[in-house]
């Protein structure tokens, strides 16, 4: 199974499962460690940012 915030398989056997813990500093770390340089987001936009709002929402 896919590992990530995005896969609908990893969503369904987590998040609907209240036994299965996830760990919110893993998620937090890739929201805003990995997926973009919140002070510099707009490098981003056209990768994993997809417009100029989720840029600002990132700043």
């Amino acid at each position: 199974m896919t590992k990530h915030i995005g896969a609908p398989p990893w969503q369904q056997a987590v998040w609907l499962d209240p036994s299965t813990f996830e760990n919110l500093d893993h998620i937090f770390h890739v929201l805003f460690d990995d997926f973009c340089d919140a002070d510099q987001p707009e490098l981003y936009l056209g990768t994993s940012l997809r417009t100029e709002e989720e840029v600002e929402l990132m700043r």
